[in-house]
């Protein structure tokens, strides 16, 4: 992934520094709570640094769109990464999730019934 050919700048790892008291901007809107880049969890290396000991929150894609809220009620304090439960093939998160040092993970989608899988589940 680091010499793609492309150069897709979602390809890159970066940190989106927060502070606490950024909540809305001057024009009473409310301020993003994205703390990384990229969010697509395909495009997520397992050493991403804001991986380390992180609260991860995993959203199916569709959840955003469909939920008004969802910075405010879900972002703040977590790392998010996304991926479609009905259309990607899973198996390779759980081969991320033994390669990362994530804390806890919580995750968002429309099936309630849509777990990501553990280290040691099977995909």
């Amino acid at each position: 992934m680091k010499n793609l050919a492309c150069g897709c700048p979602g390809s890159h790892v970066r940190t989106i520094e927060r502070t606490e008291n950024q909540t809305t901007e001057p024009s009473g809107r409310l301020a993003s709570e994205l703390r990384q880049w990229p969010t697509q969890l395909h495009l997520v290396p397992p050493t991403a640094p804001y991986l380390q000991n992180a609260h991860l929150l995993i959203a199916a894609d569709c959840v955003p769109f469909a939920y008004g809220d969802f910075h405010r009620d879900f972002i703040k304090g977590r790392v998010l990464v996304n991926a479609c439960p009905k259309l990607d093939d899973t198996s390779p998160y759980v081969e991320k999730r033994r390669r990362s040092s994530v804390r806890t993970i919580s995750s968002r989608s429309p099936s309630l019934s849509w777990k990501f899988p553990a280290a040691g589940d099977s995909a």
